[in-house]
């Protein structure tokens, strides 16, 4: 979930009575720099500190012979941008950035005076960069969108055609898609191949690719979709084939690509939003949700907002922004739970519209575009959305640009004995109610190195939270208020958290990359001690850890070779506390993970699919495993059978299991389970239930019951479902607009 906090910062403005106006921006795929483009001229920024890099401005003769300025296009690895103008011709442009010893802003104090506080000192540096235009192009029959392909440019004109350009200008004729040689299909396989009856009127209006559906996504002028799919890696057009979107009621206008989630989304002319994905047994192209504002918020939706103007996915996937033509905005989850929206948008009493939109580092902020104002949201989001384990589902916590907020309901922190409060008395306990925010600023020290906040971690009992950047972690204890750093940035710097962050017990544990051994590791560190490498617990991984979650004294480690390692933790006493971890069992998921990227989460859960078989005996101990990829939730059981389940860590055995997955659910988002390890005798099936968020879809609930036969008296299993709708409330965060939670 994402939600605005404060009021929108206006970045820059263009008076009313001069003619220019900002006509798109785009960031960088690192999202470090930002684009912004008015009609002849361009501009760039660093969004850390927000300041302006460089700006060029067009020559009239520029203006005169190729149009104004439309959209631009930055190569994947920032060297180079594109600018793509209203008469059908193409800009190029090189970045070229100095030395890191020069720098575009340098912070001079003024005489007499000294800085004494960690605030005043700028440690993030502003590179000095300039644009120098190469050379440009005129495209016949105009040009309606760009797309990046490894080193080239993919230049879809109205003349039916995909042109293949390369960065410095050259035009490869050998590559050059032509609609009406297309053949297009309902599904991949062995479906009957047809071609465009009026390819000669038809031509791409939108286009956006993605690795991890194998092609391109594709918005025709006759208000169709497409997939656009090839059997060689350099999309040759004898080797191109498209299969069709099912049709809506209404026209398609734009679409985007989510990639974690393997969707296409795509824009309607009626204001909706229709997200699409591929059906694993047909190959087919089915409809998962669609986006539409209910009728208590806006009862006609076509005549408020218009046709749908842009979409853009925020960088981890989990939500989607959508524009309207008439000026509005919109952002809903993955699968379809509304945000918040925005039909109109006032600045100085001008009623004005949102004709670009992108996000920014992280999805911390939101750049929306004006003719005549650029503005930034700022936003704060769930920590699950990045770091989805078991300790972040027991709490509401939120992190931010440069802030984490937590919610613990009616959980009771204690101090520790001999603290004090702020009257001086002593303070045993301390309440945080479930109608305030505790809102814990990071340190300055940490973030001036370690800018942006990517993984936050809280523990069950709500007293640590642990936070990681750039580089390194840092914790801070709730109940004295302080944070816990390494003692320089060398240390820092030792490694970078890749496979989030998780408690166990008094450890943290990071899933992590050695920068100075080049090797992949797993981490603990104890609460109970300073940060510092010497006293750290170091488990080797073959590969880059993904993501990790605990269960009890077990711990399951996803890592980019699609296999599940699940590892037994011994916490052994001492002046120094460690942990032994002793490797039990290895999973393969290549038969359910297309790849390591679609995983959203794993879990270690005492849900089991067969009640009868093992006697309840109180204890909840790991039963099954759980497994979300793409919002497709994946049930892998540990029978009675295993012979490697429940093995001392004195007989463990390293094995490679190929065990058959059972699907449980699609389109989910987020689960829950019961976190007590002590199962409950009077409603065992609410404390053994499995809850399942699946966005517009609503909440899901699933148990395994057991039910009575005819034959004497046998018990069999039944695996069912529950499911209802979810009412949204508007809530707020902390200097924050309303925005929907789901009750």
């Amino acid at each position: 979930m994402y939600f605005i906090t404060g009021l929108p910062k206006i970045v820059s403005t263009i008076p009313l009575e001069e003619e220019d106006s900002f006509q798109f921006l785009c960031c960088n795929r690192e999202r470090i720099f930002i684009l912004i483009l008015r009609k002849v001229s361009l501009s760039i920024w660093q969004l850390k500190p927000l300041v302006q890099l460089t700006a060029y401005r067009r020559s009239d003769m520029s203006v005169k012979n190729l149009g104004i300025n439309v959209s631009a296009l930055w190569k994947p690895d920032s060297s180079a941008i594109v600018v793509q103008t209203s008469d059908g011709g193409l800009i190029f442009f090189t970045i070229d950035t100095r030395a890191a010893d020069t720098e575009c802003y340098m912070l001079e104090d003024a005489k007499n005076s000294r800085r004494e506080s960690d605030e005043l000192f700028v440690k993030e540096a502003v590179p000095y960069i300039s644009m120098v235009p190469t050379t440009s192009i005129l495209v016949q029959g105009g040009i309606t969108c760009l797309e990046a392909l490894r080193d080239n440019v993919m230049v879809a004109a109205t003349s039916g055609i995909i042109q293949r350009i390369q960065w410095d200008g050259s035009v490869d004729d050998s590559l050059t898609i032509v609609l009406d040689r297309v053949p297009f299909s309902v599904d991949f396989p062995q479906s009957k191949k047809s071609y465009l009856s009026n390819a000669s009127s038809v031509h791409v209006v939108d286009l956006e690719y993605s690795f991890l559906l194998g092609g391109f996504s594709l918005v025709l002028s006759n208000g169709r979709g497409a997939l656009m799919t090839a059997n060689h890696f350099e999309f040759r057009p004898e080797s191109v084939q498209c299969v069709w979107v099912p049709s809506e009621p209404c026209a398609f206008t734009c679409t985007a690509v989510n990639h974690k989630y393997r969707l296409m989304a795509f824009g309607c002319a009626n204001a909706q939003g229709a997200l699409y994905c591929i059906e694993d047994q047909t190959e087919g192209i089915q409809l998962t949700h669609r986006l539409q504002l209910l009728d208590k918020d806006c009862p006609d939706m076509m005549a408020a907002c218009g046709p749908v103007e842009d979409l853009n996915w925020t960088p981890d996937g989990c939500a989607i922004a959508m524009i309207w033509k008439k000026g509005g905005f919109a952002i809903w989850s993955v699968f379809g739970a509304l945000i918040t929206f925005c039909l109109t948008l006032v600045h100085e009493g001008v009623s004005r519209s949102v004709s670009a939109l992108d996000w920014g580092t992280e999805g911390y902020t939101m750049w929306v575009a004006d003719p005549k104002v650029v503005f930034m949201y700022n936003f704060t989001k769930s920590a699950l959305s990045v770091n989805n384990c078991s300790t972040n589902r027991m709490y509401v916590l939120l992190q931010g640009d440069n802030s984490v907020m937590l919610n613990t309901g009616d959980r009771v922190v204690a101090q520790p004995h001999g603290s004090s409060s702020a009257s001086g008395r002593e303070a045993q306990h301390k309440l945080f109610s479930n109608k305030a925010w505790m809102v814990v600023q990071l340190p300055h020290r940490y973030m001036a190195t370690n800018w942006p906040l990517r993984y936050t971690v809280v523990d069950a009992d709500a007293e640590y939270i642990a936070v990681a950047g750039r580089y390194g972690i840092a914790f801070y204890h709730i109940a004295v208020r302080k944070w816990k750093t390494f003692s320089n940035d060398t240390a820092e710097q030792l490694f970078v958290v890749t496979g989030g962050l998780l408690w166990w017990r008094d450890f943290v544990i990071c899933g992590c990359s050695n920068t100075k051994t080049k090797t992949h590791e797993v981490r603990f560190y104890s609460k109970t001690r300073a940060l510092d490498h010497s006293s750290a617990v170091v488990w080797k991984s073959e590969a880059p850890v993904i993501t990790m979650n605990a269960f009890q004294n077990m711990l399951i480690i996803f890592s980019a070779d699609s296999r599940l390692t699940l590892c037994e933790m011994d916490r052994k006493a001492g002046d120094v506390p460690t942990i032994v971890i002793n490797v039990l069992q290895i999973i393969s998921t290549e038969n359910i993970c297309p790849h390591p990227y679609c995983v959203v989460s794993v879990d270690l859960t005492p849900v089991r699919t067969e009640t009868g078989q093992k006697k309840h005996t109180g204890i909840r101990e790991a039963e099954s495993l759980l497994i979300n990829v793409s919002g497709r939730l994946w049930i892998i059981q540990r029978d009675s059978s295993d012979p490697y389940k429940d093995v001392p860590a004195d007989e463990s055995v390293v094995t490679t299991s190929n065990v058959i997955p059972l699907l449980l659910s699609s389109c989910v988002e987020t689960i829950w389970v019961h976190p007590s390890t002590i199962s409950s005798k009077e409603k065992p099936q609410l404390c053994e239930a499995l809850w399942m968020f699946c966005g517009a879809h609503g909440m899901k609930v699933s148990n395994a019951i057991s039910l009575p036969t005819r034959w004497s008296g046998l018990v069999f299993e039944r695996w069912i479902f529950f499911r209802f709708g979810c009412r949204y409330l508007r809530r707020t965060v902390p200097g924050g607009m309303p925005s929907f939670l789901g009750e």
